[in-house]
């Protein structure tokens, strides 16, 4: 039987198919589309040739490489003998992962974030937002918007800086002893 395996070309359709097993393994079609089945006859992988994209789990993809499973998903990047980057996609949201530091640069700002594998974050520029507080470890960073101003650099109950207004009255304190604020 011709259909279990072989080569067969379907002249109806215009399209070239490499079968085994009774299944199509690989279809090529006349407008250069080709995919790859996996062992449920599923398009494995999947080559859009009129938008140069690459789907795997996914016959629509929307951008050059597109990964879709129903199961958690990660997508690995790595050079030769060197480090990687991992890109997860989970039930509980997404994580970027790496076996060293990750390093964000945007336009010509080389190192506008890095994430060291220490845990230590590092970048380069200015932040803005209305309110921003940062506390680790009994250390303290507040600052807050214009109409309710607050700084806060030190730490909690010892040496530090105090500049608030709004309902505590505008002030200016410095601590140098463990009277600091609470």
């Amino acid at each position: 039987d011709t259909n279990i395996g072989g080569i067969n070309y379907n002249n109806a359709n215009d399209t070239l198919n490499l079968r085994s097993g009774n299944l199509n393994r690989l279809t090529a079609a006349s407008n250069g589309d080709i995919s790859f089945y996996n062992d449920s006859a599923a398009q494995a992988l999947y080559w859009d040739s009129s938008t140069s994209r690459l789907g795997l789990g996914v016959t629509n993809p929307d951008t050059a490489l597109h990964v879709e499973t129903s199961a958690d998903t990660i997508v690995k990047v790595e050079k030769t003998g060197g480090n990687y980057i991992q890109l997860h996609a989970t039930g509980a949201g997404g994580r970027i992962k790496s076996d060293s530091q990750i390093n964000f640069d945007v336009g010509s700002n080389a190192g506008a974030l890095t994430l060291a594998s220490n845990g230590n974050a590092s970048f380069s520029g200015s932040i803005s937002s209305g309110a921003i507080t940062f506390t680790s470890h009994n250390h303290q960073l507040t600052t807050s918007n214009a109409n309710n101003i607050e700084a806060k650099i030190g730490t909690t109950g010892a040496a530090g800086f105090l500049l608030q207004d709004s309902a505590n009255s505008f002030a200016l304190q410095l601590y140098g002893d463990s009277s600091g604020w609470g």
